[in-house]
């Protein structure tokens, strides 16, 4: 998926394999690969900028009602009980500068 995202400027990916990216980030000094930062959108930070401009409760609805989907968006959703908007929001920051940290750096947070 990278190599295909590298073939055209306007092209994006979203993923939420944290693995694939932490290991794209072992990759140093390759122009090509240092690009692509800029082209990846994980899935959390996805989720925050739909939860930002799109309404928090259906967007909590929807993935409360799958938690096998995503372990991690469940939890910060909440799996007894909904989060509040605020809890999810620094569940999904605190995940975003996380991947940041273990990337060196190079995933680029989307503020």
């Amino acid at each position: 998926m990278f190599a295909a995202v590298s073939q055209d400027e306007d092209d994006a990916l979203i993923t939420g394999d944290k693995r694939a990216l932490i290991a794209l980030s072992e990759i140093s000094e390759v122009p090509i690969v240092d690009s692509l930062w800029e082209k990846i959108i994980t899935l959390e930070e996805a989720i925050y900028l739909i939860v930002q401009r799109s309404g928090f409760d259906l967007v909590s609805q929807r993935i409360r009602a799958r938690p096998d989907v995503n372990v991690a968006l469940s939890v910060i959703f909440g799996r007894a009980n909904p989060n509040k908007i605020g809890e999810v929001l620094e569940g999904l920051n605190s995940y975003m500068n996380h991947l940041q940290s273990i990337s060196q750096g190079k995933y680029l947070l989307p503020y």
